[in-house]
């Protein structure tokens, strides 16, 4: 169902998107809109959680509802490809398989260069993983010994992490190695994302949002040349934003998830 809020400007979304892609009197402009065809192709990843979740063909959560939203606004179809994480995202940009990518890509300045950016819909704390009765949520008892670190956290969240700087730094491509790694003692914790964070959860190891830390805050992503679709989706979300604020006063995208391990109060 279309959102009200979007009719406002939607046959202005309309008139400009045959600026960018219909032929007609004037000069004509080098970037044809994405979405010319009438289909908007969008590059998700399916999280199982508030943000995005399939069920049967359908998906749900905050992501799709925006992507919808945008769709709806621009009367185009929406075509979702699902995939497992942010990096195959970035790849279906760069070889132009999709219009568009959303799943919880952290805000990140690298991204500015290949990328258009939209603003932030929601954020989300980091995670510190620990072996199980390792009760702590601090990097402060882990001075001068190794902590592992996910890729998955940009440079420009680690500056802000309250106590790496007097850890040693293990670096890890992914979550994958962290329960070995804690097994084995080459590491006494982790930091990590929420989503990383919480596909750890184990019998061995247990997650706690990490005190004092700083937030990722999600964003859509574009192709360079597409900048009044992402200027679309911007009012999407800043809509999305301000009734998300009338209506209780705390975003959706800020809805704390349980930090504590399977078992405990």
């Amino acid at each position: 169902m279309k959102r009200k809020w979007m009719a406002i400007w939607t046959a202005a979304a309309a008139a400009a998107l045959c600026m960018a892609g219909c032929s007609g009197g004037g000069e004509k402009k080098e970037t044809v809109s994405a979405v010319a065809d009438g289909v908007l192709t969008v590059g998700i990843v399916n999280g199982g959680d508030i943000f995005a979740s399939k069920e049967g063909d359908t998906y749900s959560g905050i992501e799709p509802m925006l992507v919808n939203a945008l769709g709806d606004a621009l009367d185009v179809t929406v075509e979702y490809v699902e995939v497992s994480g942010t990096q195959e995202l970035l790849q279906l940009l760069d070889a132009g398989t999709v219009d568009a990518a959303v799943g919880r890509i952290a805000e990140n300045d690298a991204y500015s260069q290949r990328y258009l950016s939209t603003r932030n819909y929601g954020k989300k704390g980091l995670y510190l993983v620990t072996r199980r009765n390792d009760y702590t949520d601090t990097l402060a008892g882990f001075s001068q010994m190794n902590v592992g670190i996910t890729q998955a956290v940009p440079s420009n969240l680690r500056v802000e992490i309250p106590g790496l700087e007097d850890v040693n730094v293990s670096e890890y491509p992914d979550s994958a190695g962290i329960p070995a790694g804690l097994a084995e003692e080459v590491i006494a914790a982790a930091v990590c994302t929420e989503r990383e964070a919480l596909g750890l959860l184990s019998e061995d190891v247990q997650v706690q949002e990490l005190l004092g830390g700083p937030r990722e805050a999600y964003v859509a992503l574009f192709p360079l040349g597409q900048e009044e679709l992402a200027g679309y989706m911007n009012q999407v979300i800043s809509q999305y934003l301000d009734e998300m604020a009338q209506a209780g006063g705390e975003e959706t995208a800020e809805e704390e998830l349980p930090a504590q391990t399977e078992g405990e109060e």
